[in-house]
Order: C-alpha cells, then sequence, then structure tokens
C-alpha cells in the first residue's frame, strides 16, 4: 500500500474512532399537534332542550357540553355535505343533506328510525341543493331549497301539504340562493338572503308583510355573506357573516342596536376562522360552529355568555 492510501486509511480510523466516542446531541422531542376530535364536521349548530350542542358536515356529531363530555357521530353512506341541523321537542334530530337533496330524521344518534324525504329537482317533494331547516312549534317543516330560490314548508317527513314560496330574484318574495332559516315565537320565518345581501322576514307562506334588511346597513358590509339566521326568546336577531369572520346581532328588522362578535378572522380569542352556525341556550349564552378555515380544518364549537365575549370557551 502506498503511503497516501495509508495516510487515508489512518485518517478515516481516526474520525471514526472519534465519532464512537463523541456524546451525541440529543434530538429534540417535538410534541405532534393533538388531533382534532370534531375533525371536519363542524358546520351549523343546534341545541336541543337540554343544552346538547349539535353540528355536522360529512356527519352529525352530539356533545353533552363544552367538555366534550358524551361526544358522539352519526353518519351514512354519500353524505359530503350536510348544510344544517335541528332537533325537534322529541329529540328527534333533522338534517339537511345537501349532497343527496334530501331532508333526513332520525330518532336518536343511534340512527333508528332513519327516514328521508326528498330527490333531486324543482317540483313537488324535489330539491335541489337543500340550504336550511327550521321546525315551528307544531313540528312542521321548514326547508329553503338553495337553487331553486324558495322556501318550503311540510307538515312531516311524508312530505304532506308541501307548499312552496319564492322565485329567483332580487324583489319581494324572491331569493338568490337563500340558506339559512329560523321562526321567531310568533311563527314569522327568516331567511338569510346571501346573493342578495339581506335578510328577509315574512309572516306566512303567503310572504305576507315581506320585509328585507341590507345586510351592509349593520356595519358588516356587502361582501359579508351572511349565510344563517338565529332569533332568540327575546326576539333578537343573529347572523353569521361567513366571509368576514363574524356574528352581528340586532334587536329588530331595522338593525336597532347592533354588535358585533369577533374582532377579526383567526384561531385565537375572540376571533373566528370561518363560523357558520350560531345558537343561543336558556341561560342566554351563544354558541357559535367555527369551521377553522376554508378547508374546515382547526373545527371548533365558541361558547359566550353575552355579544361583549365574556367568558370565551372553545372545545376543542
Amino acid at each position: 500500500m502506498d503511503a497516501k492510501r495509508w495516510f487515508c486509511l489512518v485518517l478515516l480510523t481516526s474520525l471514526l474512532a472519534g465519532c464512537v466516542q463523541a456524546t451525541p446531541t440529543p434530538r429534540p422531542t417535538l410534541t405532534p399537534k393533538p388531533k382534532n376530535p370534531l375533525g371536519e364536521d363542524v358546520f351549523r349548530i343546534a341545541l336541543d332542550s337540554s343544552g346538547r350542542i349539535y353540528s355536522g358536515w360529512m356527519r352529525i356529531f352530539r356533545l353533552d357540553d363544552m367538555s366534550g363530555a358524551g361526544m358522539t357521530f352519526y353518519s351514512w353512506i354519500g353524505v359530503s355535505g350536510l348544510n344544517d341541523v335541528a332537533v325537534d321537542a322529541s329529540g328527534r334530530i333533522y338534517a339537511a343533506d345537501c349532497s343527496n337533496d334530501q331532508i333526513v330524521r332520525m330518532d336518536d344518534m343511534e340512527g333508528n328510525n332513519w327516514v328521508a324525504y326528498g330527490t333531486e329537482g324543482s317540483g313537488t317533494g324535489q330539491w335541489n341543493q337543500v340550504g336550511g331547516i327550521a321546525l315551528d312549534d307544531s313540528g312542521r317543516i321548514y326547508v329553503t331549497d338553495w337553487t331553486n330560490s324558495r322556501v318550503v314548508r311540510i307538515d312531516d317527513m311524508t312530505g304532506s301539504n308541501w307548499i312552496s314560496y319564492g322565485s329567483t330574484g332580487s324583489g319581494v318574495g324572491q331569493f338568490r340562493g337563500p340558506e339559512g332559516i329560523a321562526l321567531d315565537s310568533s311563527g314569522r320565518i327568516y331567511v338569510a338572503d346571501p346573493e342578495n345581501n339581506r335578510i328577509v322576514r315574512f309572516d306566512d307562506m303567503t310572504g305576507k308583510n315581506w320585509i328585507s334588511l341590507d345586510t351592509s346597513s349593520v356595519g358588516i358590509g356587502t361582501s359579508a355573506w351572511a349565510r344563517e339566521v338565529f332569533v332568540d326568546a327575546a326576539g333578537r336577531i343573529y347572523i353569521v357573516a361567513m366571509m368576514i369572520c363574524c356574528v352581528v346581532r340586532f334587536d329588530d328588522m331595522t338593525g336597532a342596536n347592533w354588535i358585533k362578535l369577533g374582532s377579526s378572522c383567526g384561531l385565537g380569542k375572540g376571533q373566528f376562522g370561518l363560523p357558520g352556525g350560531v345558537a343561543v341556550d336558556s341561560a342566554g349564552r351563544i354558541y357559535v360552529s367555527d369551521a377553522g378555515d376554508s378547508k374546515g380544518r382547526n373545527g371548533r364549537i365558541v361558547r359566550v355568555d353575552d355579544m361583549n365575549g365574556t367568558n370565551w370557551t372553545t372545545f376543542p
């Protein structure tokens, strides 16, 4: 072996020996981000008479409270978008199944006595993308039929006494993609009409006493895309401005005493990433379903005591 090769062999042996004898530097321990137990299943929100919390997108989930206790999921084949959820006085669960152009009712979170109603289309018994669902004190079912630009009421899940109201446009009795729907204690009907930048209210399914409120007049702007509406026991109206990440409450259809919850878009305290729904419990606490971002990640439920954000609490 020539001198050069001998020198290289000795040098390599020395370096390897040095590596064996050196004390290795410990790798930093990385704490993995916990997997969100709600996944991508946060969109609209509903409360039952016991104060349990319901939401869903790819499936429905229920929480007993804001600790996440009793977390239960229910899913069915072919669902890629549940637009809304409601619960009746008997605890039965209703879902607006947009992807399958139907509404669904089941007795409980086990799916007992599952029944579905509707097919794709524009006639009686048909929907074209179900937008929202609500119930009145008589148990009648109200549905916004998004692409057909109408509101429908039926007596039950057989579709009896089907009645529809609305057409496409921006005038009285017209909608452009109606979504959220709610009723007040007098049975008046409220509809979120985001493509027309407004909320509308009418007394009954004839459209009597139609009144509309431009969402820009309550400080949220014409691009807010207010997709959801809710009315509390005091008759105050809440709207969810999805595109600017806030909830707005006002006293009546004049927009009086409007106040905003949500300082900016984000996932910190006082912020929403992509709010989808709002509900108020018997104690007056406000619940907001926050999908987190445009892909539905980091979904969570937020609860506050009032519109000032007091006692901001999230799950997870």
